[in-house]
């Protein structure tokens, strides 16, 4: 693994510790999915090296992170360091293995992504449900309360 601070492209793989305002300090890892950015002291780019498949070390970084994660102490937010990052020895297997073992996460992540978006989208429609009900419900109150209100004023 090989940690760099520079600009950064699409496809590269980012660390990202979020000590931002509003964040909680979590380390996160992805894809950098904009050209030309700069790193900063938040952020380092990650490069597998040639007998490493991308998405097989994300995957064991992810796991890593949040080892280091759990461990790290903090008063305010919670800092990880390129130093800590040096310092991680992940067990590789052979490339074809690493392959194999990605792609199955991979797959396993997309599915996960997929039911996430569909339970987000039934939250929706129920909302909207709801909503629709409570909006026919006072209605009918309202018609309700009209009916009343001109009987009364009948007598």
């Amino acid at each position: 693994m090989d940690i760099q601070r520079r600009n950064i492209t699409v496809g590269i793989l980012r660390n990202m510790c979020c000590p931002q305002i509003g964040m909680d300090g979590e380390f996160n890892i992805a894809r950098w999915k904009v050209d030309g950015a700069l790193l900063n002291q938040r952020v380092c780019k990650i490069i597998a090296k040639d007998n490493a498949d991308e998405e097989f070390l994300r995957f064991a970084l992810s796991k890593a992170l949040k080892a280091i994660e759990d461990r790290t102490s903090f008063a305010t937010v919670k800092y990880l360091s390129a130093k800590e990052l040096n310092k991680l020895e992940i067990p590789v297997p052979p490339y074809e293995e690493q392959k194999k073992i990605s792609e199955i996460l991979h797959r396993l992540e997309k599915g996960i992504d997929i039911r996430q978006n569909e339970l987000a989208s039934l939250d929706e429609l129920i909302k909207a449900r709801l909503s629709s009900s409570l909006v026919i419900r006072l209605m009918e109150l309202q018609s309700i309360l009209f009916i009343r209100l001109a009987m009364s004023l009948r007598q």
